[in-house]
């Protein structure tokens, strides 16, 4: 994942040596090494989706089996200050998904802006999907799929159609192997185009 923020260019991935994995955030630098800006440890594996939204940057998470059968649930971090105060942390944990139980490899899988507020979609396979949404002070769900024909991994983009309208897409193949689409034009109530 990819962020351009505070004039950084900031890159979410993973880390898997052979004794640990590791989902890690870099900030890229011109003509020096890049700079590691977050390290989270097992269960959390990958940096999934990343946005900035309020002068603040986000990133979501995949979690996976600890090996000792304990899964959490993904989280999305916010970096609070564009500029930390040296010697403290910037990153803080701002949302928990919640839903059914955690499975292995249950994730944020996308985040956008659309409507002055932060999107972001989460998957917990054969558990539920959901969309929810960060209006600068509280994260709600809008939108939660739990059938096997509508529960996919929801990648969401933001367009206009002919007539100006700004509409939220959000596009997954579902675990049965279907489609599933998803507009809404007030980010609150989801059509199913299907």
């Amino acid at each position: 994942s990819l962020a351009y923020y505070v004039g950084s260019l900031f890159y979410g991935t993973y880390v898997s040596d052979g004794t640990e994995n590791a989902a890690v955030i870099y900030r890229a630098n011109i003509d020096t090494a890049p700079t590691l800006e977050l390290k989270l440890d097992t269960p959390y594996f990958r940096t999934s989706c990343m946005a900035v939204y309020a002068g603040e940057l986000f990133a979501g998470f995949q979690m996976r089996d600890t090996g000792v059968g304990v899964i959490d649930f993904a989280q999305v971090y916010g970096r609070v200050a564009a500029h930390a105060t040296p010697g403290t942390d910037p990153w803080t944990s701002r949302l928990t998904a919640t839903g059914g139980s955690a499975v292995a490899e249950n994730r944020f899988v996308s985040m956008v802006v659309f409507k002055s507020n932060l999107y972001a979609s989460y998957f917990n396979n054969t558990q539920t999907a959901k969309i929810y949404k960060y209006d600068g002070t509280t994260w709600t769900t809008q939108y939660t799929a739990s059938t096997i024909t509508t529960r996919a991994p929801l990648y969401l983009f933001v367009d206009k159609n002919n007539a100006g309208t700004e509409i939220l897409y959000a596009f997954g193949y579902s675990e049965n192997s279907t489609m599933t689409w998803l507009s809404s034009t007030d980010g609150t109530t989801f059509t199913d185009r299907t």
